[in-house]
């Protein structure tokens, strides 16, 4: 019988002298037939092949799972091996180990357990010195199997835990027979073969249990290493003393191998690759289906740079199934190498979740998902993804693990996310909270962690605010949009096909695909128009892209900031003049022929109401996806998906479920919209497929209508999407269309986590619960009545009317009137162009909110809720909602389509002629007609002063009041306050007449208050009876004394005082008492008044109130009655 080639799997991690060690121990065996496999999962060596001495080194830069694992990996490195023996790097084996083996395998069964009865060790003794121990149930590295037994047994269980070795010795017994190798002829002669050393390894712990070796396990990882280029055999003295002490001094070197790399070696290794690779190929002809040789193979070929190859053998390993964890590693495996040469996102995306899908207990996956993500620049996805790698633990160590996932990577690119986004605030807390227990972290991401809390620390302190100025006067609270900076082009001449496509920041996008158009279509460059809108008409690119318009005879540019994400393609059918229209991507081209045909097809069939769509060819132009099966996988509904039927250019038209949006055409007359609540980006695709569906039409594939997408963006994506507005689209597109909302839930509650989900999924039901949902747009017009309201009133008053999150702010808001009447002007222009925006959206109904607080307070009715549902119907006009106060404008007005045309005929657009249909109390649309005395009185109370905080409780005061009279006019900031309650008529006086008297006067005409200014002294005039009394002249006790003697029992109801806490205790002439002073005598001289309120805030307010003539008439009787018993007395 031919001697058998033995194969020593020999498993290493972190011990390079140990490892020589091993080696040398294995040069020096006297059986001829041998191969030393060496795996390193730590990349601490670089990979070595010594075919002259019979060792090969693997070197694997990430670990594997465990040791189980690793020994699996080894075997099927040597498919051509006749036996497989267990070489540890820290023990000895004497040279006659592998002779012993081979002569009891000699006349053996052909599936053997190689175990020996007796064994050495070093335990409890000097170095150098050895004892004979029993090896029942013990010494798992003295043992080999044959090949055959091995693969019976499918190797170790890579589930096993701690035990592992004992286990299998225990499976190998029941299933073959026992050899012992110390009983062979030469074991007679040299005694046992395998020495056990005791704890002479860097890293024995004495930690037991599973547990315990599970720390261990991690310990071993973070310990670190140095990098070995080259190894080699070299014998430590306590081997060398050994071998001399068993006989075996010639087997010693007489010194150390000195390891040299040189080209010969080199060209050595390559031709060992080479033999491997035909090996494994050869051992593959006889059995095609072998998942372990079929991996080997894949390892083998990425090693030798064989990517096209690798890529194949992973995929088929993939194919075959059987062991699940290699499966995984497979899958895994394929997506790293499309990841690492530079193919498409989505590509390499779907690859990757192909393996997640396959294991979801491992975190590698979506880890090179999240670093795509942030190359990309798509922070929000990067940022979900790594949140999901960080709810994944370390407990799945099946096949390969890579530590770092779980030691502190996840973290970093959860920081990284974060910081892109600007959310400096969560990257300290996470930080933080990550290096308190540094434990779980590696050291260098413990390190990187605390550079990314720095680098969040300063860039928070560099964009605080500086400190408070003096308030200028409030400006509207604008939105994310810009307004344009170049005009749309005018629309041109009728054309058949209109080609659209939205974009954001992509000038070279927009050009290549434009001019690839004009390139390679010429022949139906008569009859299509290309519309692109510019969702940045304030940015970098819009100069450029409006500049082709020049260029491009049927070229239009239209500027567009406001609406986002999805919505825009809707847009594109807005503005198309054409008869069909085509929407693609701003980076797509479109095969040569492929337009043409798509006319002729229209042509055939004039008629059709169908979405059409074609196959996405990929950048290698051969592989395509024709469409997206309807599966939930990773935060989208569909995956890519290739139907045979589709493969030919020239095949029919045939039914698809879904397909992504890159290219799709349809009659223009025959776009069902996508629902205007839509926000940011998702939930299209399906919704789109399904709407058509359900009116009666079809969703097709057209085999020639294929197109390449530009996937990779290496200088990132201009804009960020997040996950609530994808979840959010979703779901009202399944409300929409009357589809289950439970699976989009369920796959976002995986993917998200229960409570994350669950926090959205109340929001968006609060959002379809609400009564303003049946609004198609919802628009905030905060300059209308900011005064009465803070913007965080606002906004948590629009959350809890279900809105906050489709509320609109336009762009045109930002500006700060000039004057009250320039206000009022914006407000009316506002509304016009809103409505002209609705229009232009094709909507079904606008709602203008002016005021979220009152509008809240308003729905509290049970009657107002049902009448703004009944707004949302048609067969209405124009309905506005009226405030808490009459006296202030409606707190939201709502518009339905039917009236669009009608406002936009009705207001002019241009400033002049809009100010003047304002002032003709005969024109139509009285809900746009300004306050002008109220829109003062908000200006005022937005802008900073001695009694901004007071002027609405002025107002509330007057407002009680027929007849108000005012002592101390200064600028009329609070006469404006005080006519603002509506009295019908007001006296002012003051020693000094100011110049802003004047508006005063002629505004009050105009609302018919009779209004009076008398340029007296106060204490040398008899004023008139009257409602209210306010006093704001010269602050000291002996003015305030002589004032209210003089006058305050001419006020029916109340008499107001400023400045009583600055000037209280001590008067503005620096003299004691103060206004506090005279404010008591008065009181005490007349108990018929008494303090209503009292504010100390802004220099301070004294409300003073006549008592009612019952209580008058109450303490008049116990004041007589007083009197009567001093008399009696």
């Amino acid at each position: 019988m031919p001697r058998p080639l033995i194969a020593c799997l020999c498993p290493t991690y972190k011990r390079p002298e140990h490892l020589r060690n091993a080696i040398a121990c294995f040069v020096a065996q006297t059986h001829p037939h041998k191969l030393l496999l060496i795996l390193d999962d730590a990349g601490q060596h670089a990979a070595q092949d010594r075919p002259a001495e019979g060792w090969r080194l693997l070197s694997r830069p990430h670990r594997y799972a465990n040791l189980p694992a690793k020994l699996n990996a080894l075997a099927a490195c040597a498919p051509e091996a006749d036996i497989l023996a267990i070489w540890e790097d820290d023990d000895i084996y004497l040279p006659h180990h592998l002779a012993a083996i081979a002569e009891a395998a000699g006349s053996g069964s052909a599936e053997a357990f190689f175990a020996p009865t007796r064994v050495l060790s070093t335990y409890g003794l000097p170095r150098g010195r050895t004892q004979v121990e029993s090896a029942a149930g013990r010494f798992h590295a003295s043992w080999a199997y044959t090949r055959s037994l091995f693969e019976s047994l499918r190797g170790y269980d890579e589930d096993d835990g701690l035990g592992f070795d004992q286990r299998m010795g225990a499976r190998c017994a029941e299933r073959a027979a026992v050899v012992h190798p110390d009983l062979a002829p030469v074991a007679h002669r040299h005694g046992p073969s395998y020495v056990y050393r005791w704890g002479r390894g860097p890293y024995n712990g004495s930690q037991t249990g599973d547990e315990g070796y599970a720390n261990l396990w991690r310990e071993l990882g973070e310990m670190p290493f140095e990098r070995v280029e080259a190894t080699g055999a070299r014998m430590d003295d306590e081997t060398r003393r050994i071998y001399t002490l068993h006989g075996w001094q010639r087997s010693v070197p007489e010194e150390p191998a000195v390891v040299r790399v040189d080209v010969e070696a080199q060209r050595s290794d390559e031709a060992a690759r080479r033999r491997d690779l035909l090996r494994l190929e050869n051992a593959l002809l006889d059995d095609s289906d072998d998942g372990d040789l079929t991996l080997a193979l894949a390892e083998a070929q990425a090693a030798s740079g064989d990517r096209a190859a690798a890529l194949r053998a992973y995929r088929r390993c993939a194919d075959l199934g059987g062991d699940a964890a290699r499966t995984w590693y497979a899958l895994y495996q394929a997506a790293r190498m499309l990841d690492d040469h530079g193919f498409a996102t989505p590509l390499v995306v779907e690859a990757y979740f192909a393996a997640y899908d396959r294991r979801p207990t491992k975190a590698e996956p979506l880890l090179r998902i999240a670093r795509r993500c942030l190359r990309d620049g798509r922070h929000e996805t990067a940022l979900d993804i790594a949140r999901a790698a960080l709810a994944t633990p370390l407990e799945d160590r099946a096949f390969h693990v890579e530590h770092d996932a779980y030691r502190g990577e996840a973290d970093v690119l959860y920081l990284r996310a974060l910081l892109a986004l600007g959310r400096h605030a969560d990257v300290v807390a996470h930080a933080e909270a990550r290096i308190a227990d540094e434990r779980e972290l590696a050291p260098a991401f413990a390190r990187e962690i605390d550079d990314l809390r720095r680098v969040a620390l300063q860039q928070r302190d560099a964009a605080a605010p500086a400190a408070p100025t003096p308030a200028e006067p409030r400006a509207a609270t604008p939105s994310n949009a810009s307004p344009p900076a170049y005009a749309a082009t005018p629309r041109r001449e009728r054309r058949k096909l209109c080609i659209g496509m939205a974009t954001y920041d992509d000038y070279d996008g927009v050009y290549f695909s434009v001019q690839a158009i004009r390139l390679f279509h010429p022949e139906v460059a008569d009859q299509v128009e290309i519309v692109v809108v510019d969702n940045h008409p304030a940015g970098k690119c819009a100069e450029g892209l409006k500049g082709l318009d020049a260029w491009i005879p049927n070229y239009r540019y239209v500027p567009e900031g406001e609406i986002r994400g999805t919505a825009t393609r809707d847009l594109i059918f807005r503005e198309a003049n054409a008869d069909y229209v085509l929407v693609m991507d701003c980076h797509v081209f479109v095969v040569p022929g492929a337009l043409k045909r798509l006319l002729d097809y229209f042509d055939a069939d004039p008629g059709c109401r169908d979405l059409l769509q074609g196959p996405l060819l990929y950048d290698d132009l051969s592989n395509l996806s024709t469409h997206f099966e309807p599966v939930w996988r990773q935060g989208m509904y569909g995956t890519w998906s290739t139907d045979p039927r589709g493969q030919h250019a020239d095949a029919p038209a045939f039914d698809i479920p879904m397909q992504g949006l890159g290219v799709f055409a349809c009659r223009r007359d025959a776009w069902p919209g996508f629902n205007p609540r839509f926000r940011g980006f998702g939930g299209e695709e399906g919704y789109l497929h399904a709407k058509f569906r359900q009116a009666g039409a079809r969703t097709l594939c057209l085999p020639f209508l294929r197109w390449l997408h530009r996937f990779h963006r290496p200088l990132g994506i201009p804009y960020t999407a997040n996950w609530f507005q994808r979840v959010r689209n979703y779901a009202i597109g399944h409300h929409e269309l009357g589809l289950d909302r439970a699976p989009v839930e369920a796959h976002f509650a995986e993917l998200l986590g229960e409570r994350e989900m669950a926090a959205y999924k109340a929001r968006i039901d609060a959002e379809i619960a609400s009564p303003l949902f049946v609004f198609d747009a919802v628009y905030a017009w905060p300059g209308a009545d900011a005064s009465r309201t803070s913007p965080s009133d606002e906004r948590t008053a629009f959350e809890r009317l279900g809105i906050g999150d489709r509320v609109v702010t336009p762009a045109f808001a930002a500006s700060a009137p000039a004057d009250d009447d320039a206000l009022a002007l914006e407000r009316v222009l506002a509304h016009r162009r809103i409505v002209e925006r609705a229009k232009r959206q094709g909507l079904r109904n606008v709602l203008i909110v002016e005021n979220a607080v009152d509008l809240e307070r308003a729905l509290a009715d049970e009657h107002a809720r049902g009448r703004v549902a009944a707004s949302g119907a048609e067969g209405w006009s124009v309905s506005a909602f009226a405030s808490t106060s009459e006296a202030n404008p409606p707190c939201a007005v709502a518009y339905q389509a039917s009236i669009f045309d009608h406002v936009l005929a009705t207001i002019p657009e241009e400033p002049e002629r809009a100010r003047r249909w304002m002032a003709d109390p005969a024109d139509p649309l009285g809900h746009l007609k300004a306050d002008r005395i109220l829109a003062r009185h908000r200006r005022n109370v937005a802008t900073a002063g001695d009694i901004t905080e007071h002027l609405e409780t002025l107002k509330r005061f007057a407002a009680e009041a027929s007849h108000v009279t005012e002592m101390g006019v200064r600028d009329v900031v609070s006469t404006w306050s005080l006519l603002a309650g509506r009295p019908g008529k007001a006296v002012c006086y003051d020693v000094h007449r100011s110049p802003r008297v004047d508006d005063v006067e002629a505004v009050a005409r105009d609302y018919g208050i009779a209004f009076d200014f008398v340029q007296r002294d106060v204490l040398d005039v008899d004023i008139e009876p009257t409602d209210l009394l306010f006093i704001d002249t010269v602050h000291t006790y002996d003015q305030l004394r002589a004032e209210l003697d003089r006058h305050g029992n001419k006020s029916r109801k109340y008499i107001l005082l400023h400045d009583t806490t600055t000037y209280g205790e001590v008067g503005e002439d620096g003299r004691r008492p103060g206004l506090q002073a005279a404010i008591d005598e008065f009181l005490a001289r007349n108990r018929h008044w008494r303090v209503a309120e009292r504010f100390a805030h802004n220099n301070g307010l004294t409300c003073l109130e006549r008592r009612t003539e019952r209580a008058s008439a109450a303490v008049a009787a116990r004041s007589a009655r007083a009197d009567d018993r001093r008399r009696a007395g």
